[in-house]
């Protein structure tokens, strides 16, 4: 009887201890999967703010690229930024050309932005291409661009309609300005009639190869002294066989002029160091919206009677033949008359006087010195920023390109 309650009591107590130790492993057991759980949501948060500091790395890529538009000369291809610090978190950022590995040689060249994020042990790394998107050249949007700098005559008057008058360099207004300026400095404010920027930004002229580019698709032409009373277009050329393109070269041998003509067409004019002179009544508009109208390269003067018509029976020429229509219609008289203006797009890269009464309804690219010493009007086409003529784009801020992002493993 004795030997039996012992036996239950040593049970009992084999129970008892057990269930002890049990106890013991089940609370050591729920602290290990509470701790796991801690660093299980701090690896978790760790990893979200290592992605996070990734994707603000690109966005100060994205950044520095719309705030400098001298990214490329000021960045190398290569780190951008080192161990930067956000939070708890810090950050890196690579820029290369995966072209060339030369982000400073060519503005279209693209971009691969390369960001890695890190916290903790938690590491994070993207990687997305942008491409430089085409865009108009700002000074399509202006009436007159002069490279250099700008002059308005005393007792002569610029008026300017669509657009500014604008220069990389300085603008003097002996005469008044009827519009606005953007320029580095703006001497007699007070004969600008509207907003003045100044100093104002540089602005971009056309790539230097432009010129040769137009020349390669041009038809050449005699050059004597003087061009008139005749009609040059697509359909016609009185000194040989027509451009189909609308696109002449004139090739200059002396100073040389233009006028009581009309031309349907881009006249490519090679200076050689003389001059050319547009004057009294003339309408020249280019063939196709993609093309400029005038393309000089050398000094020109502007001297159209713009408050006159360009008239038929005046000059004994039909200016409407077949194949070259004003307004939709064609003729065989020479009863009708014209405006008198030049239309489109006219790009100097000399110097550019403008004298009388000339109207101009497009945009004026001066890649030199501008002179006004007329009553001089420009009406700018929003066309031509619109629908930029070949060659007159540059390339804008790169953009991410779709389709290009990916989770990349840090070295």
């Amino acid at each position: 009887m004795g030997r039996a309650v012992a036996r239950r009591r040593g049970g009992v107590y084999v129970l008892t201890l057990g269930t002890a130790l049990l106890v013991t492993v089940i609370g050591v057991s729920a602290l290990l999967a509470a701790r796991g759980q801690r660093m299980a949501v701090a690896d978790t948060q760790d990893f979200c703010r290592a992605r996070y500091a990734a994707l603000a790395a690109i966005d100060v890529g994205l950044e520095t690229m719309q705030a400098r538009p001298d990214w490329r000369t000021l960045l190398p291809s290569g780190a951008w930024v080192t161990n930067a610090a956000l939070g708890d978190a810090r950050l890196s950022l690579r820029g290369v050309d995966p072209d060339d590995g030369s982000l400073a040689d060519d503005r279209a060249d693209p971009v691969v932005l390369t960001g890695t994020g890190y916290c903790g042990n938690a590491r994070y790394q993207l990687t997305v291409r942008l491409e430089p998107p085409t865009v108009p050249l700002p000074i399509l949007s202006h009436g007159l661009h002069a490279r250099t700098s700008a002059f308005i005559r005393s007792g002569k008057a610029l008026t300017l309609s669509g657009g500014p008058l604008s220069s990389n360099g300085p603008v003097t207004t002996d005469g008044p300005v009827i519009g606005d300026v953007i320029a580095q400095s703006v001497s007699n404010a007070t004969r600008v009639t509207g907003t003045i920027t100044a100093p104002g930004p540089g602005y971009e002229a056309p790539a230097a190869n432009l010129f040769a580019a137009y020349v390669a698709l041009a038809t050449p032409l005699p050059a004597p002294s003087t061009l008139e009373k005749t009609v040059l277009s697509p359909a016609c050329n009185p000194w040989g066989r027509p451009a189909l393109n609308g696109v002449y070269l004139l090739n200059l041998s002396s100073n040389t002029k233009i006028r009581n003509l009309r031309i349907v067409g881009t006249l490519v004019v090679r200076g050689n160091g003389n001059k050319l002179t547009i004057e009294d009544n003339v309408l020249i508009e280019p063939a196709r919206s993609d093309y400029p109208a005038i393309l000089l390269d050398g000094d020109g003067e502007f001297d159209v009677d713009s408050a006159g018509r360009l008239s038929e029976p005046v000059n004994s020429v039909n200016f409407n033949p077949p194949g070259t229509a004003w307004e939709g219609l064609v003729d065989d008289d020479q009863t009708d008359t014209y405006p008198s203006e030049i239309r489109g797009l006219v790009h100097v890269r000399g110097a550019l006087t403008l004298r009388g009464t000339t109207l101009i309804r497009g945009v004026v690219i001066c890649e030199s010195s501008a002179s006004i010493e007329g009553n001089t009007r420009i009406v700018v086409d929003p066309t031509l920023a619109a629908q930029p003529p070949v060659g007159y784009t540059t390339y804008g801020t790169p953009a991410i390109v779709p389709g290009t992002w990916q989770q990349t493993l840090p070295p």
